[in-house]
């Protein structure tokens, strides 16, 4: 089955003074976030982040870029979290991917379990602090060209510190180096007339000269308890789904040194029928880059300035699984996905393990919840097959197919310490069900 939608988490420039007070005075659960992220902040050396985004006046986007980028960084990071946490504890939407530009890895890392939120602030800090230790003169450029175009400028200028930071879009290149090299980029493209404009952060990053740093990140970060995933992440760094197995620590250093290819996981999607995008943050920076990158998906911004609550809502309405005034069943930071879009069938009614179809129909009905994922002939895949040696599929797809099966059969949810490679075919899967307690 396709992910409809795709809820994405920004990172830096995506802040907006004084944006999340509505949300903040309405719903008690941002609150606590807050307070986390706050406590957190406080133990790895870095200031609260409640009073810049909750206080009357709050500083500029370049206030802070001047004088405090790792707040900056912690409040972009709080923003998203705060969102997340509405639009599932609130108002029950679940989206069916999500996506971190950057930074926001970490925040989907977060919002899909592997890591608290306390330990998610911790991680920003962390970062931030490898970038002022290690950053040295380095700054980042956007240029008005496609990547491809903009690799052949750079392989024109032959300076070796110049990377390729984040393909944004189409038209949208940004590109990571020293200070002189980057001044000697944005004069080349104006000479061609070329668009360009400096990114508005203090230090160097995405770039291969952040070796050093992206070590030591790494090995910070290792010291950190991660969880197994509970949710889809789809990674504009590594260009496909997260799994369990992946190592968390150097995909997060890994954004020190490597490019992301946002543009290209979002076409990825949007190929396989993703067709919403939602800005999990504040403002529309990201859903501006799919709106041109796809033209065509729907693309939703919850925090857009200005906002109040009633805006909030009216966007967040139109997401699929929207509930207007009842908490959703689970806990926004460990839910797994809902049913897609496109699972028409209703969930049987189950008041007991009888519930469950007979043996026969139940291994029929798995088996096609599970062509539908592979896009495979229902008469291809047997009962005994291994289903990711034979068929293909991770693990992360399994846990996600099997608890979207024990909902439908009003089975409890699996437990997190369940490993789903221990019943490794159709009919293990179909024997857990039978043995599962009802919910």
């Amino acid at each position: 089955m396709p992910d409809r939608t795709a809820l994405l988490f920004p990172s830096q420039g995506s802040y907006l003074p004084e944006v999340l007070r509505p949300l903040a005075a309405a719903h008690p659960a941002v609150g606590d976030v807050l307070t986390a992220v706050d406590h957190a902040a406080t133990q790895y050396g870095c200031a609260p982040v409640t009073p810049v985004l909750l206080q009357p006046r709050a500083p500029s986007l370049e206030e802070l870029l001047d004088r405090d980028p790792e707040t900056l960084q912690l409040a972009i990071f709080a923003t998203s979290l705060a969102v997340h946490t509405v639009i599932t504890e609130v108002h029950g939407v679940q989206a069916d991917v999500l996506v971190g530009h950057s930074m926001g890895e970490v925040t989907a890392l977060v919002a899909a379990g592997v890591y608290t939120v306390g330990d998610g602030a911790g991680i920003i800090c962390l970062r931030s602090r490898a970038m002022r230790d290690h950053g040295g003169s380095g700054s980042q450029v956007a240029v008005g060209l496609s990547a491809e175009r903009t690799a052949h400028l750079l392989g024109v200028l032959a300076l070796d510190d110049l990377q390729i930071a984040a393909v944004n879009g189409p038209r949208q290149t940004v590109v990571s180096g020293t200070d002189d090299s980057v001044d000697l980029l944005s004069d080349a493209a104006s000479a061609i007339g070329v668009a360009q404009a400096r990114v508005p952060w203090p230090y160097l990053s995405h770039n291969h000269l952040m070796a050093a740093a992206a070590q030591e990140l790494g090995e910070s970060v290792a010291l950190i308890p991660a969880s197994p995933l509970h949710g889809r992440i789809y990674s504009p760094v590594y260009g496909r789904f997260l799994r369990d197995e992946d190592d968390f620590p150097q995909l997060i250093a890994g954004h020190l040194t490597r490019t992301v290819d946002f543009l290209g996981a979002v076409r990825w999607l949007h190929a396989r029928g993703c067709d919403t995008f939602v800005e999990g943050g504040a403002g529309r920076v990201l859903t501006n880059f799919v709106h041109e990158a796809t033209g065509l998906a729907h693309t939703v911004a919850l925090l857009d300035q200005p906002v109040d609550l009633t805006g909030f809502e009216a966007a967040a309405s139109t997401l699929p699984g929207f509930r207007p005034d009842s908490a959703a069943a689970t806990s926004p930071l460990t839910a797994a996905p809902e049913p897609g879009a496109d699972d028409l069938e209703p969930a049987r009614a189950a008041t007991g393990p009888t519930a469950l179809p007979e043996w026969d129909e139940l291994l029929a009905e798995l088996r096609r919840m599970y062509a539908e994922e592979t896009e495979a002939p229902e008469d291809l895949i047997e009962f005994d097959m291994d289903l990711e040696s034979e068929l293909g599929v991770d693990s992360l797809t399994q846990l996600s197919l099997f608890a979207r099966a024990a909902r439908r059969y009003g089975r409890a949810e699996p437990p997190k310490s369940l490993r789903i490679t221990d019943y490794s075919t159709l009919a293990d899967l179909a024997d857990l069900l039978r043995r599962m307690d009802a919910a």
